[in-house]
């Protein structure tokens, strides 16, 4: 997978700014992409940053580039933990809850949408989601259901960081370099 892929996809939580980043990519060898993840964590490791294959789907790789010290602050928010009870997690182990999110992913019928909980959303923005009691008050990286003011507010950070960021990877800036610890 290439690195400008990673800048591209993952730059709110390679600057720390967000918790996590989704992107799903084409691989060829399975093992040689589970290589590269473990290259990755090998070279990021100091950088308090991991990466992990949630599945396979429709012959692509999902891969989830986080923080492991900010995961574990959102999944100590009392909505959040709510939400993911509810659906069966332990939430006092983020192995685990990572384990069982990779399982709710593995030949789901319906997707898990909780998966919010896992990118840093806010958690009433997931609950409105997952309940779909009441549109949506406005769409960005997500869809947003409580403080619209605060969600284009991250949404317009996310832009400008990874706007800045794909341009310093272009300019020879190495991806060990972007990453803020």
């Amino acid at each position: 997978m290439p690195e400008k892929m990673i800048v591209s996809y993952c730059a709110p939580t390679l600057a720390g700014v967000k918790t996590a980043n989704l992107f799903s990519c084409e691989y060829e060898d399975c093992r040689m992409l589970e290589e590269e993840v473990h290259l990755f964590n090998q070279r990021l490791q100091s950088k308090n940053i991991r990466m992990m294959i949630l599945g396979y789907p429709r012959n692509r790789a999902l891969i989830y580039v986080y923080r492991p010290i900010l995961l574990r602050k959102d999944l100590e928010d009392v909505q959040t933990k709510k939400i993911l009870k509810d659906r069966g997690y332990q939430t006092e182990d983020i192995a685990q809850c990572l384990q069982h999110l990779i399982e709710r992913l593995d030949g789901y019928q319906e997707f898990p949408h909780e998966i919010g909980c896992f990118l840093g959303y806010p958690s009433e923005d997931v609950s409105g989601f997952i309940e779909q009691k009441k549109p949506c008050k406005c769409v960005g990286t997500w869809k947003v259901y409580g403080d619209v003011k605060k969600a284009n507010a991250l949404f317009e950070t996310y832009r400008k960081c990874t706007c800045f960021y794909e341009r310093q990877y272009d300019h020879g800036i190495s991806l060990e370099n972007l990453v803020i610890r």
